[in-house]
């Protein structure tokens, strides 16, 4: 079989195959409710339509998009460009070279990309355009689309070939009354439960602050008591809702490796945080936090393991003297039962890579990397793909935006040909391989891991 055959056949097999998506943030924007964060309104409200017309600009202005085009000197547009064409052309005037700049950008490309399979105009063609005829039907076509939000949601999923999404929430998702399978976007949208707020998130003056699941079970944390009540609420949640995998998040604010810590211990700590609260003392009471976290994280990957779920965790891109995956190993090999899902990795792509290889309860997952760089997710899989079993590697986007998430779904079904292709070429890999691989990285680990 010659290279342009090797590549017509991968590419025609990896065009066709059903998308199983492991980890999306979709709808995080502004038009579906300003975020409290880290409680985005679609993380704790399901069937969430958007509460006001979305925008190019919220799209632009995601979390994601914002750091980047703030730290260049952009600002939040002002609420008329939101709503009045001639202010939104003035915002995006300004906002022009500032994209430029920038347009090398993973999440920029992915968006530019999706923009132009799902509205036909790319971003970078909009912005081209004179008297910004472009931008301004490029608007009306995302206003226009997301006006019956949930049949975008739905005419997205199957545009972009993708049976199922998971999605992580928090607990209050799931016991909201509107919580109904298939509503809105779950037809093709499945939760999954983030442990984020029973962790409890590093706050200056509360310290560790609960509010979202207290807010939710409908008690305070007043004593360790509360503490280990809340945590078999937590499960039984889960139970109820047969919950197929957890996340974890904590790696923004402190190192993703779990101490062990006694209960005395815990109740001691916990019992200086609360004296603590409302004196904006984080700082002088971190080591008690941790603490406290530690106690919590092990009573979940101990639930965990009783149940056997799968766990998100992420990793990466973030402080990086406590974000690394090779932090987790001694936790990966004690608790067996769990099904770890490295999330994002990158930069330690190598050692995520070797925990896979070496641990048979770990996954990798290609999440945020073609958000990163297409170069970065070329390189994760050319990794991934002969070092880490074929059985054990996800892909996701990790997207915010339904646009985001069709560009790098296609980013990355382009990215995953030329690296089958080339494995082929060079002998590293037959074409059936190959074909089977691509089946198991888009969606057939997902789907069997999650019982989906």
């Amino acid at each position: 079989m010659g290279t342009s055959q090797i590549r017509e056949t991968i590419a025609s097999h990896v065009s066709k195959t059903r998308i199983y998506s492991s980890h999306e943030h979709i709808s995080s924007i502004d038009s579906f409710g300003k975020n409290s964060s880290p409680w985005f309104p679609v993380d704790i409200k399901p069937a969430l339509p958007p509460s006001s017309a979305t925008t190019l600009l919220d799209l632009l202005f995601s979390p994601y998009t914002t750091p980047q085009l703030t730290a260049m000197g952009a600002s939040y547009p002002p609420e008329g460009a939101f709503k009045e064409d001639e202010a939104f052309l003035n915002e995006m005037k300004i906002l022009r070279p500032i994209i430029k700049s920038n347009s090398g950008i993973g999440v920029l490309v992915c968006l530019d990309r999706g923009l132009k399979i799902l509205h036909g105009i790319g971003l970078n063609e909009a912005l081209s355009s004179p008297n910004g005829e472009l931008l301004l039907k490029l608007n009306a076509s995302i206003k226009d689309k997301y006006s019956d939000y949930f049949q975008w949601f739905n005419e997205v999923m199957e545009k972009t070939g993708t049976d199922s999404i998971l999605k992580p929430v928090h607990p209050e998702y799931f016991i909201d009354n509107s919580f109904k399978k298939g509503a809105g976007e779950l037809k093709y949208s499945l939760p999954i439960m983030r442990v984020d707020s029973l962790v409890g998130f590093q706050h200056d003056e509360k310290i560790l602050d609960f509010a979202g699941v207290e807010r939710a079970a409908g008690f305070e944390i007043k004593n360790s008591l509360n503490l280990d009540e809340m945590i078999s609420w937590f499960f039984e949640i889960c139970d109820k809702f047969q919950v197929c995998s957890l996340k974890q998040l904590q790696a923004y604010s402190r190192p993703i490796s779990v101490s062990d810590c006694t209960r005395e211990e815990m109740s001691k700590a916990l019992e200086v945080l609360l004296a603590a609260r409302g004196a904006g003392a984080l700082a002088k009471y971190r080591d008690e936090a941790l603490i406290v976290q530690n106690y919590i994280l092990r009573r979940i990957l101990e639930e965990a393991n009783t149940r056997s779920l799968p766990y998100q965790i992420h990793t990466g891109m973030t402080i990086l003297s406590q974000s690394n995956p090779g932090q987790l190993e001694s936790m990966i090999q004690q608790y067996r039962n769990i099904a770890f899902v490295i999330l994002h990795a990158y930069p330690f792509i190598s050692e995520a890579t070797y925990l896979a290889r070496t641990n048979p309860n770990v996954w990798v997952d290609t999440s945020w990397l073609v958000l990163q760089s297409p170069e970065i997710l070329q390189i994760a899989l050319k990794e991934y793909i002969g070092m880490v079993p074929a059985d054990r590697i996800f892909s996701s986007i990790d997207s915010i935006s339904l646009e985001e998430y069709a560009g790098g779904i296609a980013l990355t079904r382009s990215i995953l040909i030329d690296v089958l292709s080339e494995k082929v070429e060079r002998n590293f890999l037959d074409i059936e391989e190959a074909l089977y691989i691509s089946e198991r990285v888009l969606g057939g680990n997902c789907k069997q891991l999650h019982r989906l």
